[in-house]
């Protein structure tokens, strides 16, 4: 291995340049997607046990990424606010810090200037690193890749001078590694690779590290739920072979769209071809002349991508990150060995990368300005909707007019910032398409009873979504109501409102301060939620008894036990929680309340239960 100078550091100059114009817009993205719901997570941290569940409650397909996700947007969050621009410097100086672990393990690996500056070049300019530079949520891949750079530099190290301090490093970054993403496991993998390919044999100590690698991936499967169909649902069957196929495609240049080739006229798949049999002869001579970096690129790639194989109806650019890092080396290898060659090797290797680079560069740069756009919708449709709730405070904001594209970029999960219900026309077309997405999808929908309670209520404001702005119609909205929708029974029962009888079933008493005493057994009847995820509350109190043994009150739905609690013995006030069946086949649903000994009051005659002062679901 030869000694580095400080003059090496500008072999990263071409991959720093590269990385300012193709992520020029993606680097100033605003937040979008998943962002909004680990942006929440600091209104949801009350107390102690509030901040274990928000860093180690499993989340996102079961994933616990501590330091990528939740303490990331925790603190800076904490301490910026909704400014993104932070969250952006800290994955750019982390993306810095890559590129430099990658030339100088290049160099000392491969002795070759050409290579070292080749290879950090291919890696920015590839499609893999345009998702996580332009949205913040995908930072986690480029911590990783630093956990698996910095953790082999600490193993070349080791493997040169012993000192424990290297082996350290590597254990602590493996550690930190389990709590950023979950295919760091597969480093001991790498590090076995690389000592097999440079001495074939593999010390005790790197043994040690499959033993960790074991123990979490065993520890994320079988303690960690993970969802059985849909998108995020594995199968491991023969489809791999395809994914690797794909993702390899994707690699060598060849998800560039074929509407947009103003640069040259070569189809993608056959750039992806082209570029992917002459890195399989390259391969092949590799091994023959014992190019060990260019043998570990390969291993690299294939053993970081072999974790997100089976997850094949997920395939995704950003997965790319880490693995193409082992494309980058044998893209630079092959390079530096063509440039010890004849003049015409040296042009057709050159002109090969060449395409390569404009292909994945075009690819790269469209990603990131899709998100830059995206973001930059998303950044309006929030400020509007957050602006229309601070004017109509405790409202029901419904919001027509959201396409699907920008309903999952900015709208479903944003609204877990905003200090109000929001969701979706149920009358627009564009709403529509999420009958055949996934349940909980359904949720950011309005139901009509929602609709028709809060227009009775006067808690109504209707907005309609043009172009980066939000158009006012309320009095509109409200006059174009279906006239069915105000039969419809109303989410929630103020019992203490005259209006609110008409919902109430036999069992209740007349109106007194608070709410109304039921008697042992009580109902009322309710819309029935149109989304999962939805729970009844209901808010009431019982006069403390302290010398008779606490009541116990069962709820009803449409028939059916759903619940049974015991009231609080020496506290009168009380609030009770029951979920909702996701899908309901009645429109109606129908609560009942049994109480089982009555409450005995001095004087009165009736048979009393519990004063109910308000029911109902959000």
């Amino acid at each position: 291995m030869r000694r580095l100078s400080w003059r090496d550091a500008m072999l990263i100059a071409p991959a720093l340049a590269l990385t300012a114009w193709l992520d020029w817009h993606g680097l100033k993205s605003w937040f979008q997607q998943d962002d909004f719901a680990w942006l929440s997570l600091g209104g949801r941290i009350h107390s102690f046990q509030d901040l274990l569940d928000a860093l180690f409650r499993p989340a996102a397909q079961g994933t616990v990424r501590v330091f990528s996700e939740r303490a990331y947007f925790l603190v800076l969050e904490r301490w910026f606010g909704l400014d993104h621009r932070p969250f952006h410097l800290a994955g750019l100086a982390t993306h810095g810090l890559n590129l430099a672990l990658l030339g100088w393990i290049t160099l000392r690996l491969s002795g070759s200037r050409l290579a070292a500056a080749a290879a950090p070049a291919v890696w920015a300019a590839g499609l893999g690193l345009a998702v996580p530079l332009a949205w913040i949520s995908a930072f986690n891949e480029i911590l990783c890749a630093f956990c698996l750079l910095a953790a082999f530099a600490c193993l070349l190290k080791w493997l040169e001078n012993g000192r424990r301090r290297w082996l350290a490093g590597q254990w602590v970054l493996l550690v930190a590694g389990f709590g950023v993403l979950e295919i760091v496991v597969v480093y001991p993998a790498l590090a076995a690779a690389w000592c097999w390919i440079d001495r074939r044999r593999v010390p005790r100590a790197v043994w040690w590290m499959w033993l960790a690698s074991a123990l979490f991936a065993a520890a994320h499967l079988w303690l960690i739920p993970k969802p059985a169909e849909g998108t995020y649902a594995r199968h491991w069957d023969l489809s791999v072979a395809a994914t690797l196929l794909q993702y390899a495609a994707m690699a060598l240049g060849g998800n560039l769209e074929p509407a947009w080739r103003p640069v040259a006229r070569v189809a993608p798949w056959m750039v992806a071809a082209l570029t992917g049999a002459a890195a399989v002869l390259w391969l092949a001579l590799a091994w023959r002349r014992g190019e060990k970096l260019a043998l570990l690129g390969a291993a690299w790639f294939a053993l970081a991508i072999a974790p997100v194989l089976p997850l094949r109806d997920h395939v995704s650019e950003y997965y790319l990150a880490a693995p193409s890092i082992g494309w980058a080396w044998v893209a630079a290898t092959a390079l530096a060995a063509a440039w010890r060659r004849a003049w015409w090797i040296r042009l057709a290797a050159a002109s090969l990368l060449a395409l390569h680079l404009v292909y994945a560069g075009a690819a790269h740069r469209l990603t990131a300005d899709f998100r830059y756009r995206r973001g930059l919708d998303a950044r309006h449709l929030f400020l509007a909707l957050d602006t229309a709730v601070q004017r109509h405070p405790g409202k029901l904001i419904v919001v027509g007019g959201v396409d699907e594209e920008l309903f999952w970029g900015g709208f479903f999960d944003s609204r877990m910032l905003l200090a109000a219900r929001v969701c979706l026309d149920p009358r627009d077309a564009a709403s529509q398409w999420l009958a055949a997405g996934p349940p909980y999808a359904a949720a950011a929908r309005c139901a009509p009873a929602e609709i028709a309670q809060a227009a009775r209520e006067r808690l109504l404001a209707a907005y309609q979504w043009r172009p980066r702005k939000l158009h006012a119609w309320t009095r509109h909205y409200r006059h174009r109501l279906p006239r069915e929708w105000l039969g419809i029974p109303p989410v929630r029962i103020d019992t203490a409102d005259e209006n609110a009888a008409r919902w109430l079933a036999s069992g209740w008493h007349q109106i007194e301060p608070g709410g109304r005493w039921t008697s042992l057994r009580a109902e009322a009847t309710l819309a029935a939620p149109n989304s999962p995820g939805h729970a009844l509350t209901i808010f009431g109190y019982r006069p403390a008894e302290p010398d008779k043994p606490p009541a116990c009150l069962t709820v009803r739905l449409n028939g059916a036990e759903a619940r049974r609690f015991v009231l609080p013995r020496g506290k009168a006030a009380f609030a009770v929680t029951v979920p909702l069946p996701a899908l309901s086949a009645s429109p109606q649903l129908r609560v009942e309340l049994e109480v089982d000994r009555p409450f005995v009051a001095p004087g009165d005659a009736r048979q009393l239960g519990i004063v109910v002062s308000r029911l109902g679901w959000q």
